[in-house]
């Protein structure tokens, strides 16, 4: 017989780990066109869009795999990944905007300005901390999305 702390670390560590992927996901989606928008003088809201695109793209390839590698339907694997990592990527867009929102003169910052790189810094820590407990929600739904 399973006890309810044998049941539960499982479920915190995939949480963890799903957490993860998607920061991943979404500072190599932030990142690069980040440096593209600096590179060929892009609009925020092109580079937003572009990243945000790139972001899901990367929560569906580093996702798919591994779902049906577990045996999931292909129906069942995209499924589970565009809920579970559309929620993810969501609430850490929400919270990177919040963080643009609050900290002084980073939406006009570029790359070249330090608190550029702290904001950004900042953001990826609570864009961990606000997504970590919408994966561990689905998780323990059942929704087993690996962003």
């Amino acid at each position: 017989m399973t006890t309810t702390k044998e049941r539960l670390v499982p479920t915190i560590l995939l949480s963890l780990n799903v957490t993860l992927r998607c920061l991943l996901g979404c500072s190599a989606g932030d990142i690069l066109w980040i440096l593209a928008g600096a590179l060929f003088l892009l609009t925020n809201i092109v580079m937003f869009l572009c990243s945000l695109v790139t972001e899901l793209l990367i929560a569906i390839t580093l996702g798919i795999i591994p779902l049906l590698r577990s045996g999931y339907s292909p129906r069942q694997a995209l499924k589970d990944i565009l809920i579970g990592g559309g929620m993810s990527v969501v609430a850490m867009e929400s919270a990177q905007a919040v963080i643009q929102g609050l900290v002084p003169g980073l939406i006009t910052a570029t790359v070249y300005e330090p608190i550029f790189w702290i904001g950004m810094a900042i953001s990826l820590v609570t864009s961990f901390a606000v997504a970590y407990p919408v994966n561990l929600v689905l998780v323990k739904r059942g929704y087993r999305h690996r962003c």
